[in-house]
């Protein structure tokens, strides 16, 4: 399948937005981890909610690390459910 556009740097910050929602991060650490200033830190949040999140941010990225180890390794990326026995 051909690519409808051609690859941007981009393209990865989207790729690991995603997935670390994926993983269930919150989508304020998200948007710190990728120094956004949108959504969640618009307008007067943005102003008084300043916390770098050090930490959070830390784990999500450590998250997403271990879920492109595992994809890269080809182990399972999420839950096999068996429908029949």
């Amino acid at each position: 399948m051909a690519l409808s556009q051609p690859f941007v740097w981009h393209d990865l910050r989207r790729t690991c937005a995603a997935g670390m929602q994926r993983l269930g991060v919150r989508v304020e650490v998200i948007e710190r981890t990728l120094n956004h200033r949108s959504g969640a830190y618009r307008g007067v949040a943005g102003v008084y909610q300043v916390d770098a999140m050090d930490e959070a941010r830390r784990d999500a990225l450590q998250r997403w690390a271990d879920h492109v180890d595992g994809v890269v390794r080809g182990e399972p990326t999420g839950k096999v459910v068996k429908l029949r026995a």
